[in-house]
Order: structure tokens, then sequence, then C-alpha cells
């Protein structure tokens, strides 16, 4: 029987959606194990999987898929991570501008996927923006703000940073504390 998801928008309305018991995907992007040797993370086309394998009985074996029914990001998984509790997932999805889709944010479970927290796709705000050539001369770079063409395709930790690689959104970091910042301001994320 799966358990109970509680996942966050980023209006922060609660959706009591339980995860789909099947794999709603046959896209895989991303394979990574857990620190329980019976569990696996799937980034699908689809959202992020759990498949939690019974190795004396495969048949038993359970799936348990989270997507946007769950309150979870638009599109495919295209970043994942997993640590002992805490897991982070990128998402993106097609569009009909740009080269290669947009940004669906990202989510994050402190519990090993029992509740997500889904953020926006970070980008810039504008602050001292040349509109000739584009460069923002608060910020020292060429500010993204947009989704399009602004994917994460990578996430990692340190000690004190949550660390995304974009595709457009170039690299960026989130300091964080014991009891997690609030990755909703997008402007939090910084060089």
């Amino acid at each position: 029987m799966p358990r109970q998801a509680t996942a966050f928008t980023g209006a922060g309305s609660a959706l009591d959606a339980v995860p789909e018991a099947r794999l709603t995907s046959n896209v895989m992007i991303d394979i990574v194990p857990s620190s329980n040797p019976d569990t696996l993370w799937l980034g699908t086309g689809n959202g992020v999987t759990r498949l939690v394998v019974n190795a004396s009985d495969i048949r038993s074996s359970r799936f348990e898929s989270y997507g946007t029914q769950q309150g979870l990001g638009k599109g495919g998984t295209s970043g994942l991570l997993v640590t002992d509790s805490i897991i982070w997932t990128a998402f993106a999805f097609d569009t009909s501008v740009g080269i290669s889709g947009a940004g669906g944010g990202l989510a994050y479970s402190r519990d090993k996927g029992q509740n997500w927290i889904w953020l926006p796709q970070p980008r810039d705000q504008l602050y001292n923006l040349n509109r000739a050539n584009g460069f923002d001369s608060t910020l020292h770079y060429w500010p993204t703000t947009t989704n399009v063409d602004n994917i994460t395709y990578d996430i990692t930790q340190s000690d004190s940073f949550v660390w995304i690689a974009s595709k457009g959104g170039g690299l960026r970091r989130h300091a964080y504390a014991a009891d997690y910042t609030d990755y909703n301001d997008t402007t939090g994320w910084k060089w």
C-alpha cells in the first residue's frame, strides 16, 4: 500500500494526493539508488518514481510515482539528487517557444519522499539593466528572466548549499540551514 504524500504547490496549498502505484512513463532519465538498498529513485518523463524492490519476490515490488497530480513540477524529470533522507528533482517541459523547452521548477523532500515542496524555476530579477546589450550592472551578468530555455539538468549538495546547473540559468547555489531556507525566494539562488 503506497504511503500518503502531502505536496505543496508554489501557492502553498496542500494536495493530499497519494502517489500513483505504477510507473507513469516509459521514458527513464535517471536511476539513482537510495541509502536503502531495496529502493531506487527513477527520474521519468512524467515526474519522479520510487521503486521498492522485494528481492525475494520481484513480483511484489512496487512503484510510487509523483508528478503534477501530487503537486510537483510540470513535465518530466531533468535532474535528480538522492541523499540519505533528502531528494531533489528538477522538471522540464516542451514549449512552442524556444529550442529546448522550459524549466518546470524544482521539488524537494526532506523525509524520503513522504512530503514534497515545489519551487518555481530560479530566475533573476532585473535591477540595473542596460537595454542596449542586456547586461545588468548590479548583478554583473546577463540575467535569466524566463523559464524558456532555462532548464535545470543537475543538482548537488555541499555542507552549506544546494547547487544547480541550468541551461540558460547557469550555475547557481542557495544557502540552506537545518530548517531549510525558503527556496520560493528565487532571488536567493546566486552564482
